[in-house]
């Protein structure tokens, strides 16, 4: 699989289904339009099909379980024709109909795309639909989340890394693909390549750049516990964390044990105070304990 489409084939094991028809896909700075911003690696000559067009349908494709370039040929060639005359597909001289782009179209096109480009733009979207409604978007009923003192909270981000089998660096390395993703959706809203020469804890800042983090909490395994990540996220970013704390950090495990309860942040109504656990989102205004900051 080309690394364009294996990067963003990864979602978690969640289908993300997008209606090409909706106005956050097709209207006014929507993601057709923000894809057409891209550079268009093909040549002008002969070109049919648009390329914000053609990645939107490619998009939709894979977010929602299409894992090759036939799949999502087969997706293009289902699609209505009001659809692909939407998104500004070929129309037949002299005729009503409207074509939907290859298979060879769709895969020469994705193959010379730049994939931290496409990704960047797929990203930005998928973040901005897991933003949850206002009183204004709705009735304020349904599951839109828990409800803060200020307003609704916004789901938490989890940063995580997965190998990629099957495809490799031409170097014969393995793709490695770090990610932020939007937790109970698993929509991946963020992810990087992680170069072969390094490792996630390089990767952890760059990644987060992209997504919009204030008000967000930010989750991590024991390897980002680091003390320049979490001050990182709380003076730059505007975002709180949960990290794991294992017994590779004695010091700073001990450090937590010894913490009152009152340090912690405080549970929602309704939820069950637990045993404390082995991380806790910092409170802006409380520094770091002296473990912490080395």
């Amino acid at each position: 699989m080309d690394r364009a489409l294996a990067r963003r084939s990864w979602q978690a094991g969640v289908l993300v289904l997008m209606d090409l028809d909706d106005g956050s896909v097709t209207g006014p700075g929507g993601l057709a339009e923000r894809l057409a911003v891209l550079p268009d690696p093909r040549s002008r000559h002969g070109l049919r099909h648009p390329l914000a067009g053609m990645l939107t349908i490619a998009a939709a494709a894979v977010l929602g379980g299409a894992r090759g370039f036939t799949a999502i040929a087969e997706f293009a060639h289902d699609l209505p024709q009001a659809t692909l005359a939407r998104l500004g597909m070929w129309q037949r001289p002299y005729s009503d109909w409207y074509v939907a782009p290859s298979e060879t179209a769709l895969r020469q096109l994705l193959q010379r795309l730049d994939p931290d480009e496409l990704d960047r733009v797929l990203g930005g979207w998928l973040a901005e639909q897991t933003r949850p409604a206002t009183d204004n978007d709705g009735d304020g009923g349904g599951d839109g989340g828990a409800e803060a003192a200020d307003g609704p909270l916004l789901p938490a981000v989890a940063v995580d890394g997965k190998v990629l089998r099957g495809a490799r660096q031409p170097d014969g390395h393995q793709i490695k693909l770090f990610a932020a993703i939007v937790h109970g959706q698993g929509t991946v809203i963020a992810q990087r390549e992680v170069p072969s020469h390094t490792n996630e804890i390089t990767q952890f800042q760059p990644l987060l750049d992209q997504v919009d983090l204030a008000g967000r909490v930010v989750t991590a395994d024991a390897l980002h516990t680091q003390a320049d990540h979490a001050r990182w996220l709380v003076t730059e970013r505007h975002a709180d964390y949960v990290f794991c704390v294992k017994g590779n950090q004695a010091a700073l495990e001990a450090a937590i044990d010894h913490l009152p309860q009152a340090a912690f942040s405080p549970c929602l109504p309704g939820h069950q105070s637990g045993a404390r656990p082995g991380g806790a989102a910092h409170d802006p205004d409380r520094p770091l304990p002296d473990q912490d900051r080395r």
